[in-house]
């Protein structure tokens, strides 16, 4: 569980230099924006967080840690509420948010993607 930024109301238009709570954020200043469900490139926070706002989680994995193949696979396979995004600057070499909750990996699966997902897919309503 992650603390809950003071700003997390706050809608952006365009990107910001802003102080988040955590890496990846979890809350905090966002853009609105209906994100797909496989993105091609590194995301903003304030894009990141947009994601979690609308209820959806969020998958991002180092780009050397997985293969065309595996991306291709869960596209198919996770959640419809989960996202994918590359994301050179994790801790490991996959981290999952959702509003205010982050979970770091070494290795990820389908199962445990989908696990997080259904544990986390509107969490902003639960809080």
């Amino acid at each position: 569980r992650e603390p809950r930024a003071s700003d997390y109301l706050l809608h952006v238009l365009v990107d910001t230099k802003t102080q988040y709570l955590s890496d990846p954020p979890t809350s905090g200043p966002h853009k609105v924006w209906i994100a797909p469900r496989v993105i091609a490139k590194q995301l903003s926070p304030s894009e990141q967080v947009g994601i979690l706002e609308h209820g959806d989680v969020l998958i991002q994995y180092k780009p050397r840690a997985v293969t065309r193949s595996q991306i291709a696979t869960w596209e198919t396979t996770i959640s419809e509420r989960a996202h994918l995004a590359p994301n050179s600057g994790l801790p490991s070499d996959f981290v999952m948010t959702a509003h205010l909750t982050k979970q770091i990996c070494t290795h990820l699966t389908t199962a445990a993607i989908n696990r997080f997902a259904d544990a986390n897919v509107d969490s902003i309503q639960k809080n």
